[in-house]
């Protein structure tokens, strides 16, 4: 079946439990107090959890060396979206949309799309992208929509998927057996990852719901940019880097391509700034991005399979 195709279904279904999560919100039945103890459980526990189980098969040298590939490729076209953010909505102005514009959905979204095309293995070079973004949404990004030198009430701490990916390079360079039943078990818990995150991003819609909200072309503007025109550049100056494998290729676009993250609300409400305006960003990119992720991954893979001549050792 087509990769963009099947992502196209994958969208509809994460969306869909967004939905539940928005109405159990709405109905009173989930309070935004328990909604935020479920976004820890799934930072501090599931994310970690799925980067050890990644480490579980044999991972071919290749493989780590595109994952240092993506990382690296990555955190410059941050960069370069940061700068050109910069120059685009000036300097100490609309912090929020350029925030909306870098950075993507790679926990909530990314994960359990990589986790629907390829195998678990390949979940390592999506959470080192999740890495990333984190870093630079905390520092650099902080330094975006900060308001009147307010300081954030928390700060980004690495360490539990740092920890986890320790662990799960000790289990690959010694070669540690797993039982069966440990392995099973992390399997079946983590495969509640992706329906509880959705449920937690459709619940942080509850606010922002009303058609009158997004009148604003400003919103639309920033969309434009997160989901189409970004997402395109990036894809071509791909297509000029040598060495990139198709799953790493696919998935650097997927991610690039993803609606905003989240901490577009969640950061700017901590330090004083328009939460609402982030919450609605993050929302109608999520919507336009069941339409414009397939068709631009539909895109690229068109483009690898004929122009790309430059690939790694797992092409084809």
């Amino acid at each position: 079946m087509d990769l963009a195709l099947i992502i196209f279904k994958q969208l509809i279904i994460l969306i869909s439990i967004a939905v539940i999560g928005f109405s159990l919100v709405k109905k009173d039945l989930l309070s935004q107090t328990t909604i935020s103890q479920l976004n820890t459980v799934i930072v501090k526990y599931l994310t970690p959890l799925i980067i050890v189980e990644a480490f579980f098969k044999p991972i071919h040298q290749e493989l780590i060396i595109q994952f240092f590939l993506a990382m690296i490729i990555y955190a410059c076209f941050v960069l370069l979206r940061i700068y050109v953010g910069h120059w685009y909505f000036g300097k100490d102005e609309d912090g929020v949309s350029k925030f909306a514009t870098v950075f993507g959905n790679v926990g909530f979204i990314g994960i359990p799309l990589t986790l629907a095309v390829f195998d678990p293995s390949f979940v390592m070079i999506t959470t080192g992208l999740f890495l990333v973004t984190n870093f630079f949404s905390w520092t650099l990004g902080l330094r975006m929509i900060r308001v009147k030198d307010k300081e954030p009430k928390v700060k980004f701490s690495p360490r539990p998927i740092l920890l986890a990916f320790l662990i799960g390079a000790i289990i690959q360079v010694l070669n540690l057996p797993i039982p069966p039943i440990l392995s099973q078990g992390i399997h079946q818990l983590n495969q509640v990852y992706s329906p509880l995150a959705m449920i937690i991003l459709g619940a942080y819609f509850v606010d922002i719901a009303k058609v009158s909200d997004y009148l604003d072309w400003k919103l639309w503007q920033t969309a434009v940019i997160k989901l189409i025109i970004w997402p395109l550049i990036n894809l071509f100056m791909l297509l000029l880097i040598p060495g990139l494998s198709f799953e790493t290729f696919f998935i650097l676009t997927m991610i690039l391509a993803g609606p905003s993250a989240m901490m577009a609300a969640l950061l700017s409400q901590l330090v004083g700034g328009d939460y609402l305006k982030g919450a609605k960003i993050v929302l109608l990119t999520t919507v336009g991005s069941l339409i414009t992720i397939p068709l631009i991954l539909n895109f690229a893979t068109w483009l690898y399979e004929n122009y790309y001549v430059l690939g790694g050792f797992m092409n084809g």
